[in-house]
């Protein structure tokens, strides 16, 4: 059991690239989110990659990170060994090298590293800022052109009350408003907001442990808020000043939790884990906030990987291994409307007419959705290198996806 509560933390946010939407975060320009679709992509566009090979391919070091594109740059976060990180840009176009900034980040004693040494987190770009965020702690800012450093700082070290995992940091960075925010967990610093441009601390708050979720943004009861699930607990923040709004416990059996939670018409947030999934309806009264249990349910239980929305549905990937059963629900009611045998633990893909998976044995599945049916259309088993705990990201008409000790971008678009 410990083994498997450690594999869940290293592929903590590796399995969440699109778990966290563009929707509920202001982006200033950040494609560095975790987008919960792929844009305008349709499941036909898909199609060429059953007869593609790679437009280009770059050796690199094997990471759970996911790339961020921004514009005809990719950016890419890597361990080296157990003492440096490294973070490169490449050319989205040719995959040509362009600039890569090393740094010193030895791993600590505890870390366990048999599932890898990560990093987890995907970078964020805001403007021409890139932030990352490795697995010992430490956030960059790097100028997006040249890889010049801005700022540096070492939360671990520098939050005394950290409680670090054991897995490492994991949460991708959130830009909100000109800050940088990150759970850091611990006494005072369970979550911390950084300025964007000069990396001084703008608040901390709570008293939270970290989890390896990613916090989430947007509008609760008509106030923008930052959602986080954290060790035993799911809380609303005030981001201008880190003020809790509102908590409420949410234990399971091992509260490992990995999904991050998704907000829903401006007044709903769900949240799952290994015990099960949650809808809390999220209300205001003068100044006192209450987060009410909707429902819940053991039908969905995402141990890793990520929710999507679609129109009154949402779809939950298998908690089980390659050919184990992705749901989907009401997201009103928690009634259940499908359960396909497809997926496996790994990341959903919203599209416009459809849903891609890619599991961690690295099996590409793309099907179509049409109401409450699900029919497959494009299977490809072994599209990516196994195990793959990275998820793809996406520029326009290109996939870029980190696969073993690959690097590689695809094409997209109909085999017409």
């Amino acid at each position: 059991m410990r083994k498997f509560l450690l594999w869940l933390a290293s592929v903590a946010t590796l399995l969440l690239p699109f778990a966290t939407g563009l929707s509920q975060s202001s982006t200033g320009g950040r494609t560095g989110a975790l987008p919960r679709g792929s844009g305008d992509l349709e499941v036909q566009d898909f199609a060429r990659l059953e007869r593609a090979k790679p437009v280009w391919e770059q050796v690199c070091q094997k990471t759970n990170s996911r790339p961020a594109i921004a514009g005809d740059q990719v950016i890419l976060l890597e361990r080296m060994d157990r003492g440096q990180e490294r973070v490169r840009s490449f050319r989205l176009s040719t995959g040509e090298p362009t600039w890569e900034h090393r740094y010193p980040a030895p791993l600590p004693a505890f870390f366990d590293d048999e599932f890898g040494w990560g990093p987890h987190a995907a970078p964020a770009v805001a403007g021409q800022t890139v932030i990352v965020a490795g697995v010992t702690g430490i956030v960059w800012a790097l100028d997006l052109k040249t890889g010049r450093p801005r700022w540096r700082r070492d939360l671990w070290k520098e939050f005394a009350t950290a409680t670090p995992l054991e897995r490492g940091l994991a949460a991708s960075p959130v830009v909100e408003a000109g800050q940088v925010i990150v759970p850091v967990g611990g006494r005072g610093a369970g979550v911390v907001a950084l300025d964007l441009q000069t990396g001084r601390t703008r608040w901390t708050s709570g008293d939270f442990t970290a989890a390896y979720t990613t916090p989430v943004v947007g509008e609760l009861a008509g106030q923008r808020q930052v959602v986080v699930l954290l060790h035993e607990v799911l809380a609303g923040l005030d981001p201008s000043t880190g003020r809790v709004l509102w908590e409420t416990p949410f234990v399971t059996p091992n509260s490992v939790h990995v999904a991050s939670p998704l907000i829903l018409d401006g007044q709903f947030v769900l949240a799952g884990s290994s015990g099960g999934t949650r809808l809390y309806e999220v209300a205001r009264q003068s100044d006192r906030w209450k987060a009410t249990e909707a429902w819940r349910t053991t039908r969905s239980t995402p141990q890793v990987g990520n929710f999507v929305r679609v129109q009154e549905q949402i779809i939950a990937p298998s908690s089980g291994g390659p050919g184990s059963l992705t749901t989907c629900l009401r997201w009103r009611d928690g009634s259940l409307v499908w359960k396909e045998r497809f997926g496996g633990r790994g990341s959903l893909v919203e599209l416009r007419d459809g849903l891609l998976t890619l599991n961690d044995s690295g099996d590409l599945e793309v099907r179509r959705l049409a109401g409450t049916s699900v029919t497959p259309a494009i299977r490809l088993p072994g599209f990516a290198a196994s195990p793959q705990w990275g998820a793809p990201a996406f520029g326009k008409d290109v996939m870029v996806l980190q696969t073993g000790d690959r690097l590689q971008a695809w094409r997209l678009g109909s085999a017409r």
